[in-house]
């Protein structure tokens, strides 16, 4: 198979994945954290930071994808090497998007942001 083709089908696939865990991850929160809501896909499609948070977070997965070198020999990829950089990038980027997306956020109490942590973590990890 071509590399290039081979190379779009990765940007893609890593788009739609982190594309889906955001959007899961933004129901999360908007089921646990904002309980008066009930129409949450009514909420999402007219919340405009959902918008552009979905612009800006599949575009930040895809830099640093790129930055750690994912798309690089796409050939010579070892499936345990490729569980261990997909952990690391998972868990500095979670970090990155903790820090700047999530941390201003109000919420109840200090265990939601490190469960919000966490399923941003799990959500990211098991859809890459």
């Amino acid at each position: 198979m071509n590399a290039k083709l081979q190379i779009a089908k990765y940007l893609f696939l890593d788009w739609l994945a982190s594309t889906l865990a955001w959007t899961l991850f933004y129901l999360y929160r908007k089921v646990n954290e904002e309980q008066g809501i009930n129409d949450y896909f009514g909420h999402m499609i007219h919340d405009q930071k959902y918008w552009v948070a979905i612009v800006v977070v599949p575009v930040f997965w895809l830099l640093l994808y790129t930055l750690i070198g994912s798309y690089r020999r796409i050939y010579r990829k070892a499936r345990l090497r490729e569980l261990g950089q997909t952990l690391t990038s998972t868990l500095i980027g979670v970090t990155i998007i903790f820090f700047v997306l999530i941390l201003d956020d109000v919420i109840n109490t200090y265990q939601g942001y490190y469960i919000s942590f966490l399923v941003l973590f799990t959500l990211h990890f098991f859809f890459t």
